[in-house]
């Protein structure tokens, strides 16, 4: 899409400004290419006498060869990831408020060279969640207490919305990838009020971003 606009019929001795911006449109699947030297638009000069107008092309405006890149992309090769939790003592959990759950979570990616790889965990039970505590499902039987995920880094992961935008709202980076790659996350218990102890179950999805 673009806009185009001249400045009115010129005459003999007189100046004007002609202005024209464009922009590329995507028409289809991008792949990285070149873009070839292509002429966008051109000037013509018209005389006119006895009624007759001639005119020919005095000056074009050309793209020049212009590289169009791709974001790399991954597959993911674990599209269902278990997290068996171990198990916990209620007392622990009254004395420290948190306890190890799953230290070795995996997500596995098959990447283009150098994809730059974002993603963000949805709190499925409560999508609305943006805390960095992940709400129990309804045939949990274990109450006053949720779970913590943490990234590689160690950082408590808060979730957000189940989108792939660019920026979104606790969107994380696992940074450049190639090849298999693996995204090691752990899991812990964590009290959010008295705890009564029960089975504990959880479910997050998580949504892929390459920018």
């Amino acid at each position: 899409m673009g806009s185009f606009s001249v400045a009115p019929t010129i005459q003999r001795g007189g100046t004007g400004t002609a202005r024209v911006s464009f922009q590329l449109v995507k028409t289809g699947q991008v792949t990285a290419t070149e873009l070839t030297r292509t002429p966008l638009f051109g000037f013509h000069t018209f005389s006119y006498s006895s009624g007759g107008a001639y005119g020919r092309v005095t000056a074009q405006t050309f793209l020049l060869p212009t590289p169009v890149a791709t974001a790399g992309s991954c597959r993911v090769t674990t599209p269902n990831v278990p997290a068996p939790l171990s198990d916990a003592r209620a007392a622990a959990l009254t004395s420290t408020g948190s306890a190890p759950g799953n230290n070795n979570i995996v997500i596995g990616l098959q990447c283009d060279p150098q994809s730059n790889v974002y993603i963000t965990l949805t709190d499925a039970t409560t999508p609305g969640n943006r805390s960095d505590l992940l709400t129990l499902a309804s045939d949990s039987t274990a109450s006053g207490v949720r779970l913590r995920i943490r990234n590689p880094s160690g950082t408590a992961i808060s979730f957000g919305p189940d989108s792939s935008v660019a920026g979104n709202m606790n969107q994380w980076q696992v940074g450049q990838s190639s090849g298999a790659t693996t995204i090691r996350l752990s899991a812990e218990y964590v009290a959010n009020g008295t705890v009564q102890p029960g089975t504990v179950r959880a479910l997050a999805t998580f949504t892929m971003s390459y920018q």
